[in-house]
């Protein structure tokens, strides 16, 4: 079976922590309650939410490399208050996807000012008939607060003899945007080609492709590259070489030149910090899975597990969770972003906010919502944190899934005063980004996926 990955379907991207989805967009089940133009509260009252819950009595401990168990000074959940459109927030933009056979444009980082860098999908992926071949290329472009298209140039061409690709990931910086592209259109294998451009030309050119890293050998073993970008270097993860094990991340200058560098092994989910590189590492640990006959049990597996800093492609263990019990299906370390000095990531429904300076750590347990159903995959929806951002001394965090079954919330937290605040967002998408005091969620709006990009006021 083969499943195209369209770039304007994908999960909004954060500026440092990339991640990507698989599936096209999908029709939306109806939702509870109407939600309003940008899927988020109103002035006139927010959606209420259920109780907010746990899905563990207590987070996993978290430890330092000689395995001695962290402190961390917990934010309680239950000092939320409900953030309110026009008092707490201003939006700036609403950038909803398009149906039938036209230009889709998603978001997929956050520049400031209202303005985002754009995957710009072509009208002709409505032809695609599910082969091996996509009909046309996607592109990046950058759309300000008012709704003015920049396009960028298209990389057609920089690469022979390619076939059409699809943008998979996507990081910017003060000066540059970087992107993945791929051929592929399947699960399988992967052909990725790195591209960047200054964002105030917006001509690209070829950073790296696989075949470089591969010596000739490709298609790659397909694993979702996460990509993160500083003043003249590019990292990003992907299959290692001889596509055995689990993903390394590797590096390059910028400009595309000198050797693909492998910087972490059994690593993942680069960002970047006035420190050096943070990359979540991997381990084989026992987690709860299921048996042939669909029942719960144990199975060993790669998990993320810790947090390392890299510095002269040598990886320094930060932190991990304590592994000693199998880990539950949704209780690995992730969801990392950086804002520079801090690190944040999740495990399950716990945050944390790690500053590098200082080595403390800040955490808020629980605030999801758990659904009436039984279904795992909504509970799991609901009851974990699928991404995180860091911007300006806030920590954001949204519940959800890629699915957007449930009505979830989007969590901020000024680290300075403990003052925490809850976003309604309907059927969320479980994405948010932050950079220059704009923060962005999704969800879906009239079953399209739609990214509200706003001012948090001081």
């Amino acid at each position: 079976m083969r499943l195209i990955r369209l770039s304007v379907t994908l999960p909004l991207l954060a500026a440092v922590t990339l991640t990507a989805a698989c599936t096209p967009e999908a029709p939306r089940p109806p939702a509870a309650a109407t939600p309003s133009a940008t899927g988020t509260a109103t002035p006139s009252g927010p959606t209420q939410l259920p109780t907010p819950s746990k899905n563990v009595e207590e987070p996993r401990a978290l430890l330092d490399p000689d395995g001695r168990v962290l402190d961390v000074r917990w934010v309680p959940v239950a000092s939320q208050v409900e953030a309110r459109q026009g008092e707490t927030y201003t939006v700036l933009d609403t950038i909803r996807s398009e149906r039938g056979c036209v230009e889709r444009i998603g978001a997929r980082a956050v520049l400031g000012g209202g303005a985002t860098v754009v995957g710009i999908g072509p009208k002709e992926t409505c032809t695609w008939d599910g082969g091996p071949r996509l009909p046309a290329n996607d592109r990046i472009g950058v759309r300000d607060a008012d709704g003015t298209l920049r396009r960028f140039v298209t990389t057609e061409g920089l690469v022979p003899e390619d076939d059409p690709r699809q943008i998979t990931a996507v990081a910017a910086s003060a000066t540059h945007v970087v992107w993945a592209e791929t051929a592929s259109t399947d699960l399988f294998h992967d052909d990725w080609r790195i591209f960047a451009a200054r964002l105030d030309d917006g001509v690209p050119h070829l950073v790296a492709k696989a075949e470089d890293f591969t010596g000739g050998k490709e298609p790659l073993t397909f694993f979702e590259v996460q990509l993160a970008v500083g003043a003249d270097r590019v990292w990003w993860s992907t299959a290692p070489a001889d596509g055995e094990g689990p993903p390394v991340v590797v590096s390059r200058r910028l400009d595309g030149t000198g050797p693909i560098d492998v910087v972490a092994k059994a690593s993942d989910s680069p960002v970047v910090t006035s420190d050096g590189l943070v990359v979540r590492t991997l381990t084989e640990v026992s987690t709860m899975s299921q048996d042939d006959q669909g029942e719960p049990a144990a199975e060993i597996m790669w998990r993320g597990t810790g947090l390392a800093l890299v510095a002269d492609n040598e990886a320094t263990p930060l932190l991990s969770i304590d592994t000693t019990e199998t880990l539950g299906t949704e209780e690995e370390l992730g969801a990392l972003s950086s804002d520079g000095v801090r690190v944040a990531f999740a495990v399950g429904d716990a945050v944390y906010a790690l500053d590098l300076s200082r080595e403390a750590i800040v955490g808020v347990h629980g605030g999801g919502v758990k659904p009436t159903t039984d279904i795992s995959d909504e509970f799991r929806e609901a009851t974990t944190i699928a991404s995180t951002a860091l911007d300006e001394g806030r920590l954001v965090w949204s519940f959800g899934g890629g699915a957007g079954a449930t009505t979830s919330p989007v969590y901020v937290l000024e680290l300075a005063s403990d003052a925490l605040q809850r976003i309604v967002v309907e059927d969320n998408a479980g994405e948010v980004v932050a950079a220059a005091g704009n923060i962005a969620w999704s969800g879906f709006v009239d079953d399209r996926r739609t990214t509200t990009v706003v001012d948090w006021r001081d």
